[in-house]
């Protein structure tokens, strides 16, 4: 089970703050968090944190519950917390002092995958001069490689922990401002890549001096005795407001399949099985029925899984409520230990990314069926990663890591996004420029693809196709894709987006077809081109403004086939739209297929 139960309150005081003065502490709680995760990505070194923005920040109180976190990375949404009490388990509250820092990876002891290190800083009173500890200032860096048997330690072919990279328990960094100079060197020595990940590292400490620094400012502002009682207020206001939003969707149990892509020979995907029960304001996540762990790194930790349903139920709630621990109380996640979404250890979890996106999509699709009206299409599936490890121009060695997107599904009122990340993710594309200035890579492609996109009233976002040639060979590149043997899923009339595909077109002309996980082998000359999908349709494509059509074959993202076959538009030679055609060519196609009866169309896996 995953809960945040109702706990006692931070501070000994039953003095209720006053409503200014609550919403000062509220901003400012979140600027900080905010400015910690400016710092974070500022100050990087490696092209996933600085481009990528692969990272995240947070406040914490004592007891290890989430003040504040950036608005930077759902996918870390409920970690931070639990980094910081598994860091208390090893290290009691007691017997820190300032200037103490920990840093933590083991997903089965507060972390999240390998190349994801939490860094973990007490919060005091009076800042270095000690007094009551109150708070953890927290950050969160996805690190290029942590040793294991592939560069960028996320390899597809891991069958368990410990060959994915460096496990890093709870340990200390910083002794009283003092480098830890054994854990440093245990760090540097297993990393392929030590003045990238070191130079991470640091700027992750530098955010946690700047959170802690203006918590300290915080209490000589307001006092610790009313930022406490604040704080508790926010969390009782979050809350509220989520469970009103709760108790506007219908009681009742709601299931749904779903899949993730496999590594396993002769099952090309995996099942998920996801129920959804609602009563009044407490609504329960199960993933009961769902396959059992596997011997490969298709697995997420709990908390990965508790993550990604977070942030759907927070969208599909009040987006907008205070990000704290407040606005998780109502929710319980649960999946039977040994599954996928539970493993135990040492289950490979390297891919967790992937497939925390499943656990998000299949509570999409599950109150899609209640709620058609006030949900989105199915967006492209996941993190749509590719890392590459290899020797530079001057021999030196290189890991870089890419996080591309496909398309959002179709809202009820606006069109899917083109090219954007998986709700769960929210990083960024790293530009070209960023590889071509330091890598021997040539970014040759990065082109939407027409028709990726469900046709619907409102059309699903388009993925991409994205090509890198190797100028210096050989190359080890790690592919993760997701949504290669399903569908983004298109809602109430609404078509499917396009599935995901990626090939290699070698030096010689060949073509290999690659599967959405692997690890491959490049040499010079080599291309591998990566082809994400679309988001699904919204609504009865024939109803879609037929002008809208004629403007999206003449921006080139529906194709005159698409136009005809799934919209009913017909269009001149210069794609001007030709009414009276129109008119006509959709009372046929609507004639031809019936009303509409279903709510989701899931392509190959039928009309639900």
């Amino acid at each position: 089970m995953m809960k945040t139960e109702t706990h006692s309150t931070l501070s000994n005081s039953d003095k209720a703050v006053d409503p200014i003065t609550l919403e000062i502490i509220r901003n400012r709680l979140e600027t900080i968090a905010d400015a910690m995760q400016n710092t974070l990505l500022r100050s990087a070194v490696s092209v996933i944190l600085k481009e990528g923005e692969d990272g995240s920040s947070g406040l914490i109180t004592r007891d290890g519950y989430m003040m504040a976190q950036a608005r930077s990375n759902p996918i870390h949404l409920t970690v931070m917390p639990t980094a910081v009490q598994a860091v208390c388990e090893k290290y009691p509250r007691e017997e820190m002092v300032p200037g103490d820092v920990f840093i933590l990876n083991d997903p089965y002891n507060g972390g999240t995958h390998l190349p994801d290190i939490l860094m973990v800083m007490p919060v005091f009173e009076k800042g270095k001069d000690g007094g009551d500890l109150w708070a953890f200032s927290v950050s969160l860096g996805h690190h290029e490689d942590v040793g294991g048997i592939d560069p960028g330690s996320m390899s597809a072919r891991s069958t368990e922990l410990n060959q994915e990279g460096l496990v890093i328990p709870p340990s200390s960094w910083l002794k009283a401002y003092k480098q830890d100079m054994a854990t440093y060197d245990f760090v540097r020595f297993n990393t392929r890549t030590p003045e990238t990940v070191l130079g991470d590292l640091q700027a992750q400490l530098a955010t946690c001096y700047l959170g802690a620094r203006s918590l300290n400012e915080c209490v000589k502002e307001f006092g610790l005795e009313t930022m406490q009682s604040a704080i508790e207020q926010l969390f009782d206001q979050a809350e509220r407001l989520i469970r009103s939003k709760i108790s506007e969707i219908p009681d009742g149990e709601y299931d749904f399949e779903d899949w993730a892509e496999s590594l396993t020979p002769g099952m090309d995907r995996l099942p998920i099985h996801c129920k959804v029960t609602v009563k009044g304001s407490d609504i329960v996540i199960d993933f009961a029925g769902t396959t059992e762990q596997q011997p490969a790194p298709t697995n997420v930790n709990l908390a990965g899984t508790a993550s990604a349903v977070h942030t759907i139920l927070r969208g599909l709630t009040d987006p907008f409520a205070p990000l704290n621990d407040g606005a998780i109380r109502p929710i319980t996640v649960t999946a039977p230990e040994g599954c996928m979404f539970n493993p135990t250890r040492p289950a490979a979890i390297a891919l967790r990314a992937q497939v925390s996106c499943r656990a998000n999509c299949s509570v999409l699709g599950a109150l899609t069926k209640v709620m058609p009206d006030k949900v989105i299409a199915a967006s492209h599936g996941g993190n749509h990663v590719i890392s590459f490890s290899g020797k530079n121009w001057d021999g030196s060695r290189y890991g870089a890591t890419d996080l591309i997107a496909g398309g959002l599904g179709a809202r009820p009122e606006k069109d899917g996004i083109d090219h954007i990340d998986h709700a769960v993710g929210n990083c960024q594309m790293p530009p070209a420029e960023a590889w071509e200035n330091h890598l021997p890579i040539e970014i040759v492609e990065h082109t939407p693809i027409p028709d990726s996109g469900g046709a619907g009233k409102t059309r699903g976002g388009l993925g991409v196709r994205r090509s890198y040639k190797m100028l210096k060979g050989p190359v080890t590149s790690c592919h993760r894709a997701e949504r290669y043997n399903s569908v983004p899923w298109g809602v109430l009339g609404g078509l499917p987006g396009a599935p995901g595909r990626a090939y290699i077109e070698r030096a010689d002309g060949t073509i290999e077809e690659v599967p959405a996980k692997q690890v491959l082998e490049l040499n010079t000359g080599d291309t591998i081109v990566r082809e994400t999908p679309g988001g699904g349709g919204y609504g009865d494509p024939l109803e879609r403004d037929a002008e809208l059509v004629a403007l999206d074959v003449q921006d080139r993202k529906v194709t005159r086939e698409s136009a005809y076959r799934d919209y009913g538009v017909v269009l001149d030679d210069l794609a001007n739209l030709v009414e009276d055609a129109t008119v006509k060519r959709r009372a046929e196609l609507a004639a031809e297929r019936g009303p509409i009866t279903w709510t989701m169309d899931r392509g190959r896996d039928g009309r639900i």
